[in-house]
């Protein structure tokens, strides 16, 4: 049994304090009924509902998934990547709870999506990611952050082919810790999880570590190199990721709604709090907009002055906030010497504050070498004032 519901052209809160499940017992046409109901009761609602659910059998309610029009429009805006998380015990049925998120143009947490599931098997997740890009218009995301749990991983790969996978670096730093409890790998596999190079080097690296610490027959080793195009750098530089190196924007979100949530809460009540919680943080966004469409920040009196204001100009607060670091940080950076190598001239670059450390570029123009994670590039992307 699946059933969906779409009211309205833009996007308002969804509130459906008055669901009445007790025990999980819904059947459709109740289900069907209520949500006539709840849309002919709110005359003020503007926004697309999206909503859909499954049954076990008996008319038990099993999954629950939820989407309003503003989570829907924000994640035609800035679903390129995603990222999420089950929390637990958060309810009376002490069902998985699961918040798809992602980053917004100010640099903060937006919510896409939610869901109670049933279980977390393969089946559940094929079905719950098949009904979120319906949802979203079947706009696929170009970036998955997960935790690395199997069953999400094999629905991805089903029902996401094409998204690049990106597993949660504090996960595989807390599975090295479990599995080789030794500072110095930890620290090796750290720059492999990190440092820039080639496939080939990274091969070595590894081959050299598993010889070192004698994990030649360590299942978590080769399941680890199995994966590590969802890990290592050097095999994801190239895509934006927007910050997410790991899952801390959905723990964080599961922390925060902590303080909506308790044990004992029926479904009724789960779904208002919840929604009180995304109200929440839209509040936060709307005082962003403020701050960045009727305020200025303090421009440097320097020669880069003109392009501070450019950038303020077409980026939010947050986000000129980032790229003018980033400007600062370039002041660090001279061209120490220069020569040509395969056709490339190569720009050594000395940092001021730290003489011993070089860095070096291989095109014409003088281009410091910065982390891709806050590239101008992207945050120029990911920054523009938004109006909804």
């Amino acid at each position: 049994m699946a059933f969906k519901e779409l009211v309205g052209k833009k996007a308002t809160t969804l509130r459906m304090n008055s669901m009445d499940i007790k025990s999980f017992l819904f059947d459709q046409r109740q289900i069907m009924d209520h949500v006539g109901t709840m849309v002919k009761r709110q005359e003020t609602i503007s926004g697309e509902l999206c909503v859909e659910a499954t049954e076990t059998g008996e008319y038990r309610l099993a999954d629950l998934f939820w989407a309003d029009g503003i989570s829907r429009d924000d994640y035609g805006r800035f679903g390129e990547i995603i990222t999420f998380a089950t929390t637990y015990k958060k309810n009376a049925y002490n069902k998985p709870l699961l918040l798809f998120v992602g980053v917004n143009h100010h640099f903060r947490t937006v919510v896409f999506a939610v869901a109670l599931l049933y279980d977390e098997k393969e089946d559940t997740y094929i079905w719950l990611l098949e009904e979120f890009l319906q949802c979203m218009n079947n706009k696929l995301p170009q970036v998955v952050v997960t935790d690395g749990d199997k069953a999400m991983a094999k629905a991805i790969e089903k029902v996401m082919p094409n998204a690049v996978h990106r597993l949660c670096a504090w996960h595989l730093q807390k599975n090295v810790t479990i599995n080789v409890p030794h500072p110095i790998f930890k620290t090796r596999f750290n720059e492999l999880l990190y440092q820039y190079c080639t496939e080939e080097e990274f091969d070595e690296s590894w081959s050299g570590l598993v010889t070192e610490f004698q994990l030649q027959d360590s299942q978590w080793a080769a399941i680890t190199y199995n994966n590590r195009r969802s890990w290592a750098e050097c095999f994801l530089r190239g895509n934006f990721f927007a910050g997410l190196r790991t899952t801390q924007r959905s723990e964080s979100m599961n922390f925060y709604l902590s303080h909506f949530l308790t044990s004992k809460l029926k479904l009724k009540d789960l779904v208002g709090q919840v929604d009180k919680a995304i109200q929440s943080i839209r509040h936060t966004e709307r005082e962003d907009d403020f701050i960045s469409n009727n305020t200025s920040p303090q421009f440097p009196s320097n020669i880069l002055q003109q392009y501070y204001q450019q950038v303020a100009s077409v980026l939010t607060r947050n986000m000129y906030d980032k790229v003018a670091q980033q400007i600062n940080n370039a002041l660090a950076y001279s061209i120490d010497s220069t020569s040509v190598e395969f056709g490339c001239r190569l720009h050594a670059i000395p940092v001021r504050r730290n003489p011993l450390s070089t860095y070096v570029c291989g095109n014409e123009a003088f281009k410091p070498t910065l982390h891709p994670e806050t590239s101008v590039k992207g945050t120029l992307e990911e920054g523009r004032q938004i109006e909804r």
